[in-house]
């Protein structure tokens, strides 16, 4: 992780890190630091971290001025996709 905040910090890309141990590094080279909870069970934390990143997603899509809930592709039916198998 650190090697990659190095690069995009070299570069001027704009980070965001999800992380429930902040150091002082990652807060000098992460644009964005959001601390999440760590002393929850191993079990359930897909489900608590993915909440901020699907709400990321959404208002940077919003953002983008793309409506999150229209379909990419609305010519194409999922329905009749064939798949090779």
């Amino acid at each position: 992780v650190l090697d990659f905040l190095t690069v995009t910090d070299y570069v001027r890309a704009q980070t965001v890190v999800l992380t429930d141990n902040s150091s002082e590094i990652i807060k000098k080279l992460a644009t964005y630091v959001v601390l999440l909870p760590g002393e929850i069970e191993e079990i359930i934390t897909p489900i608590v971290y993915i909440t901020p990143l699907h709400m990321f997603a959404y208002y940077l899509a919003r953002a983008k001025g793309v409506d999150p809930n229209k379909r990419r592709y609305p010519d194409i039916n999922p329905t009749k996709v064939k798949y090779k198998r």
